[in-house]
């Protein structure tokens, strides 16, 4: 089997057993009843369930970031965005492949959410190039030209040579204004210097076409 096919069945298992556990263990069973309530109509039920989500402590918070990625695109909007903020303050390094799908979400506050997780300075640089390549789609077809400069921003926090390379190809495919933000957001490092100078010598000759305008 494929080493990404290990580690998905891997995760998978892993999953499968807290929910198990969950049936068997108090505390376990506790975090998976707070996950339910994000669900639940009363707003003050869904608040109280959030401030024991992000109060967990030690192992407890990869628990509950598991049990808040499982499910996670088949819950209603307004639970993805409360899934989404609490697996930002939640998510250890480990579990950063599983949420780089979730960025294409069709909620854009979902969206934003987890542009902002993947731009997190503690994530694995082996994460890097998955995270990259999700950022620059973000930044090249999401509906919301906010999100877009988002992406580009989040690419900038990144500071590593895939990202670099990234924004300096966005800066030349990019309708204006977004290229010009693409190229302002490309960190002040040596690795971007080159970057920029090819950039200035090359004038942003190539003229993409507009963008409409944002979804509704």
């Amino acid at each position: 089997m494929p080493t990404e096919g290990r580690q998905f069945s891997g995760e998978r298992g892993m999953i499968a057993s807290l929910i198990a556990l969950a049936l068997l263990c108090p505390a376990a069973q506790d975090l998976a009843q707070r996950v339910g309530e994000l669900a639940h109509p009363d707003p003050e039920v869904v608040e109280g369930a959030r401030r024991a989500l992000a109060g967990l402590e030690g192992g407890e918070r990869r628990e509950g970031a598991l049990l808040l990625l499982e499910g996670f695109e088949g819950a209603s909007a307004p639970e993805r965005r409360a899934r989404a903020e609490l697996l930002i303050q939640l998510a250890d390094p480990t579990l950063v492949e599983r949420v780089i799908p979730l960025a294409a979400d069709p909620d854009r506050q979902v969206r934003a959410l987890l542009i902002d997780l993947l731009a997190r300075p503690d994530l694995p640089p082996a994460s890097a190039p998955a995270r990259v390549a999700a950022l620059a789609e973000r930044a090249e077809i999401d509906p919301r030209s906010a999100l877009r400069s988002r992406a580009l921003e989040a690419l900038g926090e990144l500071d590593c040579s895939q990202a670099v390379a990234a924004l300096a190809r966005l800066a030349r495919c990019l309708p204006p204004p977004e290229r010009a933000r693409a190229a302002a957001s490309l960190p002040t490092t040596p690795r971007s210097t080159r970057r920029v100078a090819e950039l200035a010598a090359a004038g942003f000759s190539v003229d993409p076409p507009a963008r409409p305008p944002d979804a509704v």
